[in-house]
């Protein structure tokens, strides 16, 4: 699971603290796309090849689960309030594929 977002975001926080609560933080990558080092200006490539790929411009966050596009920060809550399906096969794959 890959959150794309940034620091000072109420919609990335927001999709960060309902992912929380069924899952761990250690299943959550977060890529804050202002802080990352900006190596030969892939982050404004990152924003473009993101925005391409998901139809919703250069807003963020961005949630994948699974290679999934969940969507942002409020489609994210939805999902995690609805119990998807995708959500909890990811979680419990995790558990089940990354126990130490």
């Amino acid at each position: 699971m890959i959150v794309f977002g940034r620091q000072g975001c109420a919609y990335t926080k927001k999709a960060r603290e309902a992912l929380v609560k069924p899952l761990t933080e250690s299943t959550i990558y977060y890529y804050d796309i202002e802080k990352e080092p900006d190596v030969n200006g892939l982050t404004e490539k990152y924003k473009k090849v993101l925005a391409k790929m998901t139809g919703t411009g250069a807003t963020v966050p961005k949630v994948f689960i699974g290679g999934q596009f969940i969507g942002g920060g409020d489609e994210t809550v939805e999902a995690v309030a609805s119990g998807t399906d995708f959500l909890f096969t990811f979680a419990f794959n995790f558990e089940i594929f990354h126990r130490d």
